[in-house]
């Protein structure tokens, strides 16, 4: 029962506007160590959990990269391109879309 405690830590967490992934991984500690886990069991079920999921891994690259295409004018080069969009008619759009 004290176990559950997890998802109190995690309601305190969102309630009061913290990083949600330091949230649920001090959940995720607090909840090992009160399962009767030593802290190398917790960290040994991180790691195994990481490495299992391919989406956190896929999460954990693709961010950089967003960064460093934010930084070198992504955003900029969407607006272009959605300006030039403006005047296409839908037959085009559709052309270019299907192709």
């Amino acid at each position: 029962m004290i176990v559950l405690l997890g998802v109190v830590v995690v309601i305190l967490g969102f309630v009061t506007r913290r990083n949600p992934v330091l949230v649920v991984g001090v959940a995720g500690i607090v909840t090992g160590l009160l399962g009767k886990m030593n802290p190398q069991e917790v960290l040994a079920a991180f790691g195994r959990s990481f490495a299992d999921s391919r989406s956190v891994t896929v999460f954990a690259i693709v961010l950089p990269v967003i960064g460093l295409l934010e930084r070198y004018g992504l955003r900029e080069q969407a607006r272009n391109l959605i300006g030039r969009l403006g005047s296409l008619s839908a037959g085009r759009f559709l052309a270019v879309y299907l192709l």
